[in-house]
């Protein structure tokens, strides 16, 4: 079944393209850097260690979620974007992990940084289940 208006959930209509420009925005960020910020957010500590000192890599992994999000959305193609999905969450659940090492090694790191990527990792899961379902309104 296509991925269309008429055959998803109201939900889905507003989630799946909110999946794409998050993910967009996240990958820009940190791939550009604008006004070289990132480097001191306490939250982003153990991310930057493990790829040099930049968040460029961590932004290319975004954009290349994004793609693979927005290729299916463009195309309809329902199962290429639970594979985004499934992808979206994997990555939120690998930022939530990141987040919580950071809690241990970084002082000034907030307690609750892990909580929004866990956040979007279930949101991404409920909505690749409700694609597979094929559920709508």
């Amino acid at each position: 079944m296509p991925l269309t208006r008429q055959n998803v959930t109201a939900a889905s209509r507003v989630m799946l393209p909110a999946y794409v420009v998050l993910t967009g925005t996240i990958g820009l960020v940190y791939t550009l850097d604008p006004g070289h910020r990132l480097a001191d957010v306490p939250a982003l500590t153990v991310a930057r260690m493990l790829m040099g000192g930049s968040m460029t890599g961590w932004g290319l992994l975004f954009l290349g979620v994004t793609a693979i999000l927005l290729a299916a959305f463009l195309s309809h193609r329902r199962l290429l974007f639970v594979l985004g999905l499934y992808l979206c969450g994997a990555t939120f659940a690998m930022w939530a992990c990141l987040y919580g090492a950071s809690t241990v090694t970084t002082p000034g790191t907030s307690l609750l940084s892990p909580v929004f990527p866990l956040f979007v990792c279930a949101c991404c899961y409920a909505s690749a289940k409700s694609l597979l379902r094929g559920e709508r309104d």
